[in-house]
């Protein structure tokens, strides 16, 4: 978390110091002002930034952010790898794991991995898809129409793009809220048997009596 932050927290800063941070679609972006005046033949001259705002953002953006996040790949991957290892050797001590409570309880916790990761994954591809769209419209010197047919694109852009920590702190939090409810049924049940056992116990009672 601190390098990516740090980096480009850093790199904005820097590019907003020097005029090339300026608004592009629906964010701020390394690229130039008036948008659109370094098209040729545009007729507009350029305030701030310069022609290679565009290599510029690339390079400040996407490259940093591909080779740490082929890095956190390698290195979940490699952490999997030796999950999985430990589990195998696991299943092989114990013949009767696959249908013990142990194997039980580990298919479990595998399924509840994977549904995390798609979730995580699925609310990523929701917060960028739109912010991307826009950004290459933008790029295509499309001329947004935010108040009229681009209007939800816009709308779901600046909607869920700033939602993305506080749904990944919804998906984090799944498991506990999990937990909860498990435990609650657990409850109920066992207040449910209590109430069951000392419901038999008077109807003993009131039978010895008779």
């Amino acid at each position: 978390h601190a390098f990516p932050i740090s980096f480009h927290l850093g790199t904005a800063i820097a590019a907003l110091s020097t005029g090339h941070f300026n608004p592009s679609s629906g964010v701020c972006w390394m690229g130039v002002y008036p948008p659109g005046c370094n098209i040729e033949g545009g007729g507009t001259e350029c305030q701030r930034g310069t022609p290679y705002d565009r290599l510029f953002g690339f390079g400040f953006v996407f490259v940093p952010q591909a080779v740490y996040s082929v890095l956190i790949a390698l290195v979940m991957l490699v952490m999997g790898c030796h999950a999985w290892t430990r589990y195998r050797q696991t299943i092989r001590k114990n013949r009767f794991a696959r249908i013990s409570d142990f194997g039980r309880s580990q298919r479990t916790k595998s399924n509840l991995v994977v549904t995390q990761c798609i979730l995580y994954a699925i609310s990523y591809l929701n917060c960028t898809a739109w912010a991307s769209v826009t950004g290459f419209l933008h790029e295509r010197g499309v001329q947004m129409d935010y108040l009229g047919k681009h209007y939800w694109i816009a709308v779901c852009a600046i909607t869920f793009y700033p939602l993305q920590g506080f749904l990944y702190f919804l998906i984090f939090n799944r498991p506990n809220f999990i937990e909860r409810r498990k435990r609650r049924q657990r409850q109920r049940l066992d207040e449910w048997e209590e109430e069951e056992q000392e419901e038999r116990q008077r109807q003993r009672q009131r039978l010895d009596e008779w």
